[in-house]
């Protein structure tokens, strides 16, 4: 049986400050991360493609990465609301019930090709984005 997190869409899990002008956010069950605008009152959204997001880290000022409860790392670019790359089953599945270790924690070192994840299965994994390429 996989965890989920509470079904309030009104506390997001991650929130990273981008600047005075603009913060992103990430979680709750509605699937979406979202850049908000502060000083024009307004946000842009991007759907997920599968779970809750858990987790948001930005990789540089055009990309950010993320993480779900079904297993997924996904990157994007500020410019498109859908992920450029997903990577399904990140961290294995577990032998128990089969099904996808969650991604609990996603990390990037801010303008480098590195970013780790963390899952539930204990493990940090290390992983080399390509951004030019559009994979993780």
């Amino acid at each position: 049986m996989i965890r989920r997190p509470p079904r309030s869409t009104l506390f997001p899990y991650t929130t990273l400050f981008r600047s005075r002008e603009r913060a992103i956010t990430a979680g709750g069950s509605d699937n979406t991360v979202r850049i908000w605008k502060i000083t024009e009152e307004s946000q842009l959204i991007f759907m997920g493609n599968n779970g809750f997001i858990d987790g948001v880290h930005l990789i540089n000022e055009e990309h950010f990465i993320t993480c779900t409860n079904e297993g997924s790392i996904s990157l994007w670019g500020v410019n498109r609301k859908k992920p450029l790359a997903v990577v399904l089953n990140a961290h294995g599945v577990n032998a128990a019930n089969n099904m996808p270790n969650w991604v609990t924690a996603i990390a990037a070192m801010r303008n480098t090709d590195l970013v780790a994840s963390g899952s539930c299965d204990g493990y940090i994994r290390f992983w080399k984005c390509e951004i030019g390429r559009a994979h993780v």
